[in-house]
């Protein structure tokens, strides 16, 4: 099994691009995993359904592993089992019949504006290493960019005049990152004084360590640990902390959320629907501002249509009405939220029954510009 396991590592690291984070994180499950084999005398070819389910309360019940950990595990050993398969090692994956427990819902945390500030004005931007420091602030914020995405730039993949940066991310996949003019100037500056003092070793990558080597994931973590170490907050930090407000902080500003699932690299929309519930506060300001005399109306629709919570407004609606104005504008109509709203209202809504949350979001989806351009050139 140990020949197997290392030889998956090497998929992993070569073939499929993982990060360093995830393929460590891995690799201890896997190891878990043959700990609790090696005690209980299994033979990791030849275990069953209930083998594995006695795995799973071992991960619970000894271990005391949190749900989404447990859930990590079973990926791994589900994507083991698969390359076990292709290998010929086995003619089974026996992890495809376990499901794992549901995950806690944890909602992502972000740093506001004026912590993000505090956050900037730590690093010494007269010694390499704070340019160094400040350039990796930046560029986690203003891109988006995954911990394991940022220290494998290199600086031939920076086009400064696009301020675009071309990296390779989950599964080999390249795509463009975006940066602003904030990065672009201490971008110029480390360029021009710290890197080259840094790269004594004439590296391609952008981020030096102090041994003049290939900065590490777990080098970003411990700068970012001293950094907030010297401020007044009291948050913790972490690479993807960054990340998490580079999204909400796009949806706050009215971005809509398939934009933002793309500048992240998501695959699936699922993935970037987390960030909504973090926009409440920003939702109910839009809600307010933009919806001033429908708010007898939206009372009205939310005991018809069976509205459980206005928490479902704020979280399925409204993004959903975000998102269409946005799409709206590209297809060069200009629109506001509550047009759409009262379109739906006076055309679709009052001549349907027992209608649910999940018909409004489908007809807000499905609208298209010539359903409301003649509404709203009759509104004006």
């Amino acid at each position: 099994m140990n020949k197997n396991i290392e030889n998956f590592i090497e998929y992993l690291k070569y073939q499929r691009n993982y990060s360093d984070y995830t393929i460590t994180s891995y690799k201890d499950d896997l190891n878990l995993y043959k700990e609790y084999l090696e005690r209980e005398g299994l033979n990791y070819k030849k275990v069953e359904y209930t083998d594995l389910r006695n795995f799973l309360r071992y991960l619970k019940e000894e271990k005391k592993e949190k749900n989404s950990s447990i859930c990590r595990n079973l990926s791994a050993l589900r994507t083991f089992y698969n390359f076990l398969i292709t290998k010929e090692e086995t003619d089974s994956n026996p992890f495809v019949y376990i499901n794992g427990p549901k995950k806690e819902k944890r909602l992502p945390r972000y740093f506001e504006y004026n912590e993000l500030e505090e956050l900037f004005s730590v690093p010494d931007l007269k010694d390499p290493f704070g340019q160094r420091n400040r350039l990796i602030l930046e560029l986690l914020y203003a891109s988006g960019m995954r911990v394991g995405e940022l220290v494998n730039v290199k600086v031939k993949e920076i086009n400064m005049y696009d301020l675009t940066i071309k990296i390779l991310g989950k599964g080999n996949k390249e795509r463009l990152v975006h940066f602003g003019e904030y990065a672009k100037e201490i971008l110029e500056l480390y360029l021009k004084d710290g890197y080259k003092k840094l790269n004594e070793k004439g590296l391609d990558y952008l981020f030096i360590n102090n041994k003049h080597t290939k900065l590490t994931e777990r080098g970003v973590r411990d700068i970012l640990d001293k950094i907030i170490k010297e401020t007044d907050l009291s948050k913790h930090i972490s690479p993807h902390m960054l990340r998490h407000t580079f999204a909400t902080h796009l949806l706050n500003e009215g971005c809509d959320i398939l934009s933002v699932q793309k500048l992240l690299g998501h695959e699936s929309i699922s993935a970037t629907g987390i960030y909504t519930h973090v926009t409440t506060d920003h939702l109910k300001s839009v809600y307010y501002n933009n919806f001033p005399r429908a708010k007898m109306k939206w009372g009205m629709m939310i005991m018809d249509m069976e509205f459980r919570t206005l928490k479902e407004l704020y979280d399925r609606v409204l993004p959903a009405l975000v998102s269409k104005k946005h799409e709206l504008k590209r297809k060069g109509l200009e629109v506001k939220e509550e047009d759409i709203w009262n379109y739906l209202s006076e055309n679709i809504f009052k001549n349907s029954k027992n209608l649910v949350l999940s018909d409004i979001v489908s007809y807000i989806m499905h609208l298209e510009r010539e359903d409301i351009e003649d509404y709203i050139v009759s509104k004006k």
